[in-house]
């Protein structure tokens, strides 16, 4: 199966703006809307901009999805639309920071492959004592730990 390369700053907002397409622009992609997490992600790659008019173009984009959740679905369908367009322009543009796809790709060379099969404490991170963790949650594999549907979870961002 073939690797994704490695997420960049331009890859977080696809998701979610892809998710709000396909639920027809209702703002149900992301829990406390999409407004909001466009918003900090603009502020976030400014940041990260190259060029003075790529950071002005993604606080101006920031400040567009401020009104999306009082938008109409039209109004919200051309603002997704924008953001999308935005993105591949800066994809090709390499106008953040962290996005350079010749680098990515080269990298995933160097990523170790462990098997499916392999025992849980192959991973990085995963001591023995893990192990005995997921061992109680009928995890002994990689695949299995891929395969795992957790029964419940619990959002602690707001406690």
């Amino acid at each position: 199966m073939p690797r994704k390369r490695p997420p960049t700053p331009l890859d977080l907002p696809t998701g979610p703006l892809r998710l709000e397409a396909r639920r027809g622009y209702a703002d149900t992609a992301v829990e406390g809307g999409l407004g909001p997490l466009m918003q900090r992600w603009s502020e976030r790659a400014a940041r990260d901009a190259v060029a003075e008019p790529v950071r002005q173009a993604l606080l101006d984009l920031g400040v567009q999805f401020g009104g999306y959740a009082a938008a109409s679905p039209a109004q919200r369908e051309a603002l997704i639309r924008r953001a999308e367009n935005a993105i591949r322009a800066l994809e090709r543009s390499r106008g953040i920071r962290g996005h350079d796809p010749i680098r990515a790709v080269r990298e995933l060379g160097s990523c170790p492959r462990i098997p499916l099969g392999a025992h849980v404490t192959e991973l990085h991170g995963v001591r023995e004592k893990r192990a005995q963790l997921l061992e109680q949650l009928g995890i002994r594999t990689v695949g299995d730990l891929l395969r795992h549907i957790p029964l419940r979870y619990e959002d602690r961002r707001r406690v």
